[in-house]
Order: structure tokens, then C-alpha cells, then sequence
């Protein structure tokens, strides 16, 4: 009869069959557990965030999943997101804008004060009339009579002129002729302002004898 609690050679065949039962399923289960403590640190590692546009990227890992009840195993893909953004900066100019002028009709030679928004600090053309269609040398159009800037980007001034455009003036085909001044009569004139942000809207000014 086997004696089991006797140090005996079937004793020692029998601890021996057990090891070598136990020793693949020992070594199963600690190589599923080493494994989803890796997987867990390589998702840790690939996450960020950073301030930007927004995209997504998607990256999936296996998981092996041991069920206790049923001895058996399945995989599961486990996906991580990874989200970035950036913030663009647009700067918005508005065209200037003529609220008022001061005063509003006079004779040639009169100083005019212009109110309005977003004139420019350096440079500011002041039209007064309509155009030809022609322009000065400078690219400039023959009705700007005067080119200035606004310290505050709110008021700008011009003395009403006594004639039209004259001097050298050219068309957009690049003809040059020489005009003569023609003394402006009294009557209704459209004053505007140019800058580089673009043009204001028409104001009109009554010229006076």
C-alpha cells in the first residue's frame, strides 16, 4: 500500500509530475500579466496633447483576456486616442469711415476737419471731387489733394482747394499729358479718404462762392 506522507520514491515521482503540470501554467499567467503591464505603460507613453488644429490618431494593442470559469482565452483590441489642436492668431483691419466733417460747406481755402474711424497714423489720401480716371505720377488718383496722417486715427484735416486736378496725369494705359487748372465752381462735392486698409465712404462738402 502507498504510504503518501513517507519520503519514498513514488512520493518523489509524484511531487515531480506535479511541478511539471504546474510549472507551463505558472509561467502562462505570469507571461499574461507581464504583458498588459506593457501594453499599459506603451499607451501611457504615446499620449499628448498639444495646443493646435485638431486631428486625431488612433493606434490599437492587443489584450489577451483568460477566462477563470471556461479555461479558455480571447483577445481584445484596446484603442487610444491621441488629440492635438493649435489656435491660429487673424488680425482684422477695417476700412476707414468718415462720420462728419467740419464744416460741411464753405469757400476755397476753408479748413476742413474730418471725423471718422480707422484713419491711419502715417498715411491717409484725401479726394475731393470725382476722377477722371486719370492719376498723378504716384499712383495717387488726380482728385487726392492732399496726403496726411491722424495722430489719434479719428480726425484729419484739408484745406478746400480753388481748382481741379492739374499737372502731369496719366491714364492706366500709361499716356501722360499735361492739365491745365480749371477753377472749381460752387456746388456739391464728394469727399472720401484712402488708406492702406482701403476707402471710406463719401461725405459731400458744399463749395461756396
Amino acid at each position: 500500500m502507498i504510504q503518501w506522507n513517507e519520503y519514498t520514491w513514488y512520493s518523489r515521482l509524484a511531487a515531480l509530475i506535479v511541478f511539471i503540470l504546474l510549472l507551463p501554467i505558472l509561467t502562462f499567467y505570469l507571461g499574461v500579466q507581464y504583458q498588459k503591464t506593457a501594453d499599459v505603460l506603451s499607451m501611457a507613453e504615446t499620449s499628448s496633447v498639444v495646443v493646435g488644429n485638431i486631428s486625431h490618431r488612433a493606434s490599437a494593442k492587443p489584450v489577451i483576456v483568460i477566462d477563470s470559469t471556461s479555461n479558455s482565452t480571447s483577445t481584445t483590441s484596446i484603442t487610444s486616442s491621441t488629440t492635438t489642436s493649435t489656435t491660429t492668431a487673424t488680425t482684422v483691419t477695417s476700412k476707414p469711415q468718415i462720420t462728419s466733417l467740419k464744416p460741411s460747406s464753405g469757400n476755397a481755402g476753408t479748413e476742413v476737419t474730418i471725423t471718422g474711424l480707422n484713419f491711419d497714423r502715417r498715411s491717409n489720401q484725401i479726394t475731393f471731387g470725382t476722377s477722371g480716371g486719370r492719376h498723378h505720377k504716384d499712383g495717387s488718383a488726380d482728385n487726392v489733394i492732399s496726403t496726411s496722417g491722424s495722430t489719434n486715427g479719428k480726425t484729419l484735416t484739408f484745406i478746400v482747394p480753388a481748382s481741379g486736378p492739374s499737372g502731369i496725369l496719366c491714364s492706366d494705359a500709361g499716356a501722360c499729358v499735361g492739365i491745365t487748372a480749371i477753377r472749381l465752381t460752387p456746388g456739391t462735392y464728394s469727399v472720401s479718404v484712402i488708406n492702406k486698409n482701403g476707402t471710406s465712404n463719401i461725405v459731400q462738402f458744399t463749395l461756396t462762392q
